[in-house]
């Protein structure tokens, strides 16, 4: 005899989500795949009436594991105590109908350091002046944090140039996967 098809079964079997459709057991609605790493996912989300932002997902194969969801909410917990302009902020913290952690971090426009570096070759020394200063307020920031907060993945790819759509560029520190509280 066939069981039925239903969400309880869907919900055993732990999915990526789709683009054009809503993340299981939330009101986020998947935009685009942004990327994908050995601990989660990321994706261009929209939730009604128009907010845009970035979701980030563990990883569906991770989600199973006590340890990953542990290192996944140590990061949710360290971003969303650091308020500043030069560090990527937190939206929006819960899981999914699947039991998988996200957080929706605001969207950012602009590139990142690595694909600056990629098209011109170099970065100009004002504009690198800037860019250290801005990085490195941001980390002074974290590192003296009621619970300090150490990044660990400082590369150029972590480090993005935010263009809004009012005032001057701003540099924001993304991706703190690798986080540790001191």
């Amino acid at each position: 005899m066939t069981k039925p098809w239903g969400p309880q079964e869907e919900a055993r079997e732990i999915r990526s989500p789709e683009v054009g459709k809503v993340l299981f057991g939330t009101k986020y609605l998947i935009v685009a795949k942004l990327g994908r790493g050995g601990m989660g996912e990321v994706f261009e989300v929209v939730k009604p009436p128009q907010i845009m932002g970035v979701l980030k997902r563990l990883a569906p194969e991770m989600a199973k594991f006590p340890k990953a969801k542990e290192l996944f909410l140590t990061e949710v917990r360290a971003l969303a105590e650091l308020d500043h302009p030069h560090i990527v902020r937190v939206q929006d913290f819960d899981t999914d109908g699947f039991g998988v952690p996200f957080m929706v971090m605001e969207r950012l426009t602009g590139r990142n350091v690595a694909d600056l570096i990629e098209k011109r070759g170099r970065v100009e020394p004002d504009e690198a002046y800037e860019i250290t200063r801005q990085l490195l307020d941001a980390l002074h920031v974290a590192h003296t944090h009621d619970t300090p907060v150490v990044h660990r993945d400082i590369k150029p790819e972590n480090i993005f140039l935010h263009q809004p759509r009012h005032g001057e560029p701003v540099l924001k520190l993304i991706d703190f996967g690798l986080v540790a509280e001191a």
